[in-house]
């Protein structure tokens, strides 16, 4: 397929050329390949109908502990507006409740790791795995599956966390009943199937055992690829038997988590002290932390701040120093912590391991306009500081794509600010409001959402998310907007920022007019972004548009509500969808991909139930959602192989991976409906979980090599795919050549033979 973006200089093709010099053996085993079959998504549903399901209770200690769950999950393929291959699917579920009218916990905030490892052993040396409906993790609600040996896999893996919370026992919010709990996962991927993801789900901490009142309140911070993951607790106006006091950093190093105990925090720590490390306590309000993965600097280094403004960082191990030299003389900061591994070079000096970013406001001023980054040294210290400011001048902040202009449409640029650092967000996390990359040539990306008006609680709705680009050389700033809502009139004003894809002329899937379908992604908007209020009539208070995460390639991803075109009678819907902002690296302007909406339904093949995602989000009640999309939301790298300064305008394989919070529903009776018997009126056996979703770009089963012969792949199809896999194959490379098992299912089976062809073949002709 080969996709043109209108009006663009660039254009992103995948290219087929037919190899040549194949091996005879290859040829025989081209004339009787078969279709493969497609990838199983595995997930779960219960072996006994309806509540309280399967998911694992957080406090499930002895012969039936739940503490560490290790399991496959393959994942279905998402197609783009842009005809883009992703994967996605449920990772991780939220522990069970103990309420008995709700299948699981519900998640407040999620996060990925900021690093992948390097190709090299399997986190774990063995999972579970299933393909049909009952198996699963669960000790008593789900049958046993086999488990898979995995040992001899080559993998690379990413952390997922995600802080869950529940009214407890009595159903009541507010109260020390309150459950809070830290669920961490190690995702790992093998590059000869890149489908399947292989989870270690872990506890790694809780803030009571099930029976007792709360100890804290926690908030979720950052996880690295090594399981450390970062949090930080409150116990103000708690009665537990050791409420916390001050306001206490936490490090919890879940590889080292005993499945024997529950790890309860406490003023003292944690139950499981091998696992708990106490890092920061003070009587200072803190904000989430964040870190600089091990992976980095051989150590994880805890970073965060506080309302006094200052940066803290673990230059000595359980020790956190503090400055305020990264701001600047008069500046203060707003909001949580971002950390990206990447690192500016005419920022700082020394040993630096990656980059940190903050909201800030000038001396003397009232609106939060600023930017504040800085780099990192190797034990965490702050180096070089700069600091970037929305332009005040009329017509000097524009989306470079459509022209729109903030100021022309709200007045005063100087009354328009960042936003989404007001209510719980500092509390709960996740981490940040800055999406911060260095481009493969050198330049600085700097992204934030801004609002309309006053960036205060109750959150306003008009919104854009402004993207400022440093200079490598000259270090000039220079402004674009990578989505906005258009003007207070919203999609029906007809200014929002515009959707892209291959639905014709015309822009309306399904009516078959000239264009459509054809691989090309049309002149004409599929939809617009819109406002809260045009999602959710009578809604008052916004944003309309999540925090940025960015790729390692300025791509900017996030939620927003959107307006797309069908054939209804109104001629629109509107709902809630995640999106992706490519960035022309060259002309510094970015186009809309819509990735997923509301009420889509994915697969469930491997447990026999499709599900639908009924619920993500980008509000609260008052302010930004800790749920929604965040800088922390993404690993940035693209995955081992790939080079995101080779790689095309608008390819899915410049990301590594993205993490949100969602609640799907599983038609667990096949009866066509996905009913959630957990809402008002519900009723039935249908099933709903709160989860982690990930999406990861659709790496071709038969990318297996690059330029020269070297694995695991660059994301082409060309003649060196069919030098890595011959040569594997005769070397009994299983880690490369085992792409496909009986049947022509793409999953490896630990033998090499014909059936390995026949996947590796039908997959390269089918680019896929």
């Amino acid at each position: 397929m080969t996709m043109y973006l209108p009006g663009d200089s660039l254009t992103m093709k995948a290219t087929h050329p037919l190899p040549t010099g194949l091996h005879p053996l290859l040829i025989a085993a081209l004339a009787g390949c078969a279709m493969a079959a497609p990838a199983l998504a595995q997930d779960s549903v219960s072996a006994v109908a309806g509540l309280p399901g399967d998911a694992v209770s957080a406090y499930s200690v002895g012969a039936t502990s739940e503490q560490i769950n290790n399991y496959t999950v393959d994942l279905p393929l998402k197609t783009s507006s842009w005809g883009n291959r992703f994967r996605l699917g449920p990772v991780v579920k939220a522990s069970s409740s103990t309420n008995p009218t709700w299948y699981n916990h519900l998640i407040a905030s999620t996060v990925a790791s900021s690093v992948m490892t390097p190709i090299g052993a399997p986190y774990r040396s063995s999972y579970l795995s299933w393909s049909t409906p009952g198996p699963g993790v669960h000790a008593s609600r789900n049958t046993a599956p086999p488990s898979l040996a995995v040992a001899s896999i080559p993998m690379q893996s990413f952390g997922v966390a995600f802080l869950e919370f529940s009214g407890g026992p009595d159903g009541v919010f507010g109260n020390s009943d309150d459950e809070n709990n830290l669920i961490a996962s190690i995702v790992s991927l093998a590059p000869q199937y890149p489908g399947r993801v292989y989870v270690s789900r872990t506890v790694a901490a809780t803030n009571k055992t099930s029976t007792q009142s709360a100890n804290a309140t926690l908030g979720l911070g950052m996880i690295d690829p090594a399981g450390n993951l970062v949090a930080l607790g409150d116990g103000v106006g708690l009665s537990g038997p050791n409420p916390i006091s001050n306001k206490k950093t936490f490090a919890l190093d879940t590889s080292a988590r005993s499945a024997i105990t529950v790890n309860m925090l406490s003023e003292s720590g944690g139950v499981d002290t091998a696992a708990t490390r106490i890092v920061g306590s003070s009587p200072t309000t803190q904000t989430t932390p964040t870190l600089i993965p091990s992976l980095l600097a051989g150590r994880p280094i805890t970073l965060g701040a506080d309302l006094a403004n200052n940066f803290r960082y673990e230059a000595t191990p359980n020790i956190l120093s503090s400055t305020t030299t990264h701001l600047g003389a008069g500046v203060t900061a707003r909001g949580t912590l971002s950390f990206s591994p990447a690192v500016f070079a005419p920022l700082g000096t020394g040993t630096r391991l990656g980059t940190a970013a903050i909201l800030s406001r000038a001396t003397s001023t009232t609106k939060t306009r600023g930017i504040s980054v800085w780099s990192l040294l190797n034990n965490g210290a702050p180096s070089g500081t700069l600091r970037v400011e929305m332009p005040a001048g009329v017509g000097q902040l524009i989306d470079l794509d459509d022209s729109f202009d903030p100021s022309a449409a709200f007045g005063s640029p100087e009354n328009q600010e960042f936003t989404n650092y007001h209510s719980q967000t500092v509390y709960r996390g996740p981490n940040g409001p800055v999406a911060t990359t260095v481009l493969p040539g050198g330049d600085l990306l700097v992204a934030a959402a801004a609002s309309a008006a006053s960036a205060a609680v109750p959150a306003g709705m008009n919104n854009y998310i402004a993207v400022a680009r440093v200079n490598a050389t000259t270090q000039a700033v220079s402004w674009t907007l990578a989505a906005h809502t258009g003007n207070s009139a919203g999609a029906a004003g007809g200014l929002a920022k515009a959707i892209y894809g291959d639905n014709g002329a015309d822009g309306i899937p399904g009516t078959g007019d000239a264009g459509e379908n054809d691989g090309v992604v049309d002149a004409t908007p599929i939809g617009l972004l819109c406002l809260a209020s045009e999602v959710s009539p009578g809604v008052t208070t916004g944003p309309s548009l999540s925090a940025p995460a960015m790729d390692s390639s300025g791509n900017v991803y996030f939620m927003s509500g959107v307006q797309l075109r069908d054939s209804s009678a109104q001629g629109h819907r509107n709902t809630l969808a995640l999106l992706k902002a490519n960035l022309d690296r060259a002309t510094n302007r970015y186009r809309l991909e819509l990735i997923a909406e509301l009420n889509t339904v994915l697969p469930g093949l491997n447990s026999a139930r499709n599900y639908q995602v009924q619920f993500f989000s980008v509000a609260d009640s008052d302010s930004i959602d800790s749920g929604t999309i965040w800088s922390s939301s993404t690993v940035p790298g693209p995955l081992a192989g790939m080079n995101a300064a080779t790689l095309p305008y608008g390819s899915p394989l410049t990301l590594g991976a993205l993490v949100f919070r969602a609640r799907i529903v599983y038609d667990a009776n096949t009866n066509g409906q996905y009913a959630d018997p957990t809402l008002p009126g519900g009723s039935g056996t249908d099933e709903s979980y709160n989860v982690a979703m990930l999406l990861l770009p659709a790496r071709p089963v038969a990318d297996v090599g690059s330029q020269g012969g070297i694995a695991p792949g660059d994301g082409r199809y060309d003649n060196n795919d069919f030098v890595v896999f011959i040569d594997a194959f005769f070397a009994g490379n299983n880690a490369l050549a085992d792409v496909g098992g009986q049947g022509g299912v793409t999953t490896p089976d630990g033998t090499l033979d014909n059936n390995d062809f026949i996947v590796f073949i039908d997959a390269f002709f089918n680019q896929q």
